[in-house]
């Protein structure tokens, strides 16, 4: 009788290691299978209570997925005061998107989690964020060549800084 219960309590912990392992190695492939990256701002730099934007560039090696792509204050800091979110529908492939956002002055870091239909967070990227002062100066220049020889970063009013 002892040795029954002995192998039945045996074979319950094999059946519950079974049934644990399997989710737990299932949700460790998303990793594998999406990859994101974000730029915030311009170069890391916003002006404080404007809209800026968050290119997110995602690599989706698996099948379809729906869900949403959110940064909200809880994980992003004080900087960011609401949520911010945009549905997306990711085929297999690389996909880029932009979401914008406002961040007061206190902002430093900026979170961008992907979100799937249950809630779940699939993967998230940080960034950091420079806030500009008042008179500081951004310019932004729209080109085709990643580096530009054309620096006009030091046209700066007097005691002020410029940012390109």
């Amino acid at each position: 009788m002892l040795r029954r219960i002995g192998f039945g309590i045996i074979v319950m912990l094999l059946w519950s290691v079974i049934t644990i392992g399997v989710p737990l190695s299932a949700q460790g492939n998303f990793g594998d299978l999406l990859s994101m990256t974000i730029s915030a701002g311009y170069d890391t730099f916003f002006r404080p209570d404007y809209w800026s934007p968050i290119r997110i560039d995602i690599d989706n090696r698996g099948d379809t997925l729906r869900g949403s792509l959110v940064v909200r204050p809880a994980t992003s800091g004080r900087g960011i005061e609401h949520t911010y979110s945009t549905p997306v529908e990711l085929n297999t492939g690389r996909q880029s998107l932009f979401l914008y956002i406002t961040a007061r002055d206190l902002a430093n870091n900026v979170r961008v989690e992907l979100i799937d239909e249950t809630g779940r967070t699939l993967t998230f990227v940080e960034s950091r964020l420079t806030p500009l002062l008042a008179r500081d100066t951004l310019i932004v220049m729209v080109s085709g060549a990643i580096d530009s020889r054309f620096d006009i970063s030091k046209v700066h009013p007097t005691g002020y800084t410029s940012y390109q």
